[in-house]
């Protein structure tokens, strides 16, 4: 769910807004202001993804309201305007808002159309993020796999700070190897579905070759892993390599190395 902060001083038009917000799948309204200086802390307060507002408010107008908010955050900003503020609008849009909506044309299909536009642009972000994230984590236990960091062990922070999200306690590492690849997919799945597993990262090493690593939440969960490799083996033409157990992130590079 979305949420959208609604800024505008004439109160018909702002309430017409949180109604319609409100009935259109994938967003909530979080908050209601009727100048630039209330939206402000609301801002703060609520964090939203995406504000519709208006730009010609008595105190603070919507241009400079809409230059706080990017100093505090990054938000969608959807600009209201009348054909009379065009070029308000221009501005608004040179500043970083992403779509703005003539005040004359507004319904609620036009409405639901510039929302789930904005609402799909954050997404592909938010995705794109997740993607680099996972890249770096995959990045990261390659390097602890080649004895890049033997001089510099791993921690939890500096897990984090690559991207992986590992903690002390549990944690396992294998190698699976498979003659043309097929069987990778499953491999992945495979230990991505074993109950209990947690902050797994698997990086591949060309078509043939995975590594893996991850925390489990006891040593009963590390033998149903390998019971469950062994089991699959006859089915499934790869090999797998599981380290033994470890229970500090600086014996991880270790058990990669075994």
């Amino acid at each position: 769910m979305l949420k959208v902060l609604v800024v505008d001083d004439e109160a018909p038009i702002r309430q017409w807004l949180q109604y319609r917000v409100d009935r259109i799948e994938g967003f909530a309204v979080c908050g209601a202001a009727s100048g630039g200086q209330q939206a402000l802390e609301i801002y703060r307060r609520e964090k939203p993804d995406i504000v519709v507002t208006d730009i010609k408010m008595p105190g603070m107008d919507g241009l400079e309201m809409m230059q706080h908010m990017k100093e505090l955050r990054p938000a969608c900003m959807i600009v209201l305007t009348s054909h009379e503020d065009f070029d308000y609008a221009r501005r608004a849009l040179k500043q970083g808002a992403a779509e703005y909506i003539l005040k004359t044309e507004l319904n609620e299909q036009y409405l639901a159309q510039i929302l789930n536009k904005a609402g799909a642009a954050i997404r592909r972000r938010e995705d794109d993020g997740r993607g680099e994230e996972v890249r770096r984590a995959e990045r990261f236990l390659l390097r602890l796999a080649s004895g890049e960091h033997r001089d510099e062990p791993p921690t939890e922070s500096l897990a984090r700070r690559q991207g992986a999200s590992w903690r002390d306690g549990l944690l396992f590492a294998a190698d699976v190897w498979s003659r043309d690849g097929a069987d990778l997919a499953w491999a992945r799945r495979f230990a991505s579905e074993m109950p209990g597993m947690q902050n797994l990262v698997v990086a591949p090493l060309g078509h043939e070759h995975l590594l893996l690593a991850g925390n489990l939440p006891s040593e009963a969960s590390y033998l149903e892993l390998v019971d469950g490799w062994r089991r699959n083996m006859e089915f499934h033409p790869f090999v797998v390599g599981l380290s033994d157990v470890c229970y500090r992130l600086a014996r991880l590079p270790q058990a990669l190395a075994a």
